[in-house]
């Protein structure tokens, strides 16, 4: 077995150790497809931009509430990737989510914060935001951290 490396948490410790902006997050098809952008990272708290095409609106216009929660996991997993060690990963364990207005395609933010950090866990909240920092969702979620091996 080798010890391999999260290039997401590479990403994220880069933009935190720098001070970096807007980096543009590759490598998944997921990350291209949504134009994955950190646009913010320190220590326990990221700010991430997607960019949502049409075909991510249902027949009444608005983003799937399924697809609002993939945004939000993803903005809470980077921020609990910049709390961890090199070497490390996590995963979702549960997550809570509410909506509170309905997301339009296009640009969308997710602000996520660390509340709690652990050798085993992390806990984590999120908002998901229109271009102009309305609050459409929002979510709570604990993530499990643990070594990343490849065999």
């Amino acid at each position: 077995m080798t010890l391999a490396e999260n290039p997401d948490r590479l990403i994220v410790a880069d933009a935190v150790a720098r001070g970096l902006r807007d980096v543009v997050v590759r490598g998944t098809g997921i990350a291209e497809e949504l134009a994955m952008v950190l646009e913010e990272a320190q220590s326990g708290r990221v700010v991430v931009r997607f960019t949502l095409s049409e075909r991510y609106a249902q027949g009444n216009g608005v983003v799937q509430g399924g697809t609002q929660v993939m945004l939000l996991d993803a903005g809470m997993a980077f921020a609990c990737l910049s709390r961890i060690a090199p070497g490390e990963t996590v995963a979702s364990v549960s997550l809570t989510a509410n909506y509170m207005r309905p997301a339009r395609p296009g640009i969308l933010r997710v602000e996520a914060v660390v509340e709690q950090a652990g050798r085993r866990m992390c806990f984590a909240r999120a908002t998901l935001m229109d271009a102009t920092a309305k609050p459409l969702a929002s979510a709570s979620a604990p993530y499990a951290v643990f070594p990343l091996v490849r065999t």
